[in-house]
């Protein structure tokens, strides 16, 4: 986890004070908070997921590119999230579909 220290002399004394480093991105229409410093790659290749999506995703992935753990992470969430709802969706679909007929 990266972050910043600024010493503060106080009498003699030093005191750490230690403020973790953070940076917002914006993945898929929301604002993400990360642990680290900005990082010109990785906000290209999100840019470029914004645009192109999952597709995108998948072919980075099977290339061995990976985000960040932290942006992995809330897209792995995301992801499954709009599977289960589209399978969701599907299902009372079907469902209202039998219905009519």
């Amino acid at each position: 986890m990266s972050y910043r220290s600024n010493n503060l002399p106080l009498g003699g004394t030093t005191i750490n004070n230690l403020s973790f480093v953070k940076a917002k991105y914006h993945i898929l229409g929301e604002d993400v908070t990360v642990s680290g410093n900005k990082d010109g790659t990785t906000a290209m290749m999100i840019a470029t997921l914004n645009v192109l999506g999952r597709p995108f995703y998948e072919e980075l992935r099977k290339n061995d590119v990976c985000f960040p753990p932290d942006i992995e992470e809330y897209l792995q969430e995301r992801f499954r999230a709009e599977e289960r709802n589209d399978k969701i969706e599907e299902i009372l679909d079907k469902n209202k579909n039998e219905e009519n007929d």
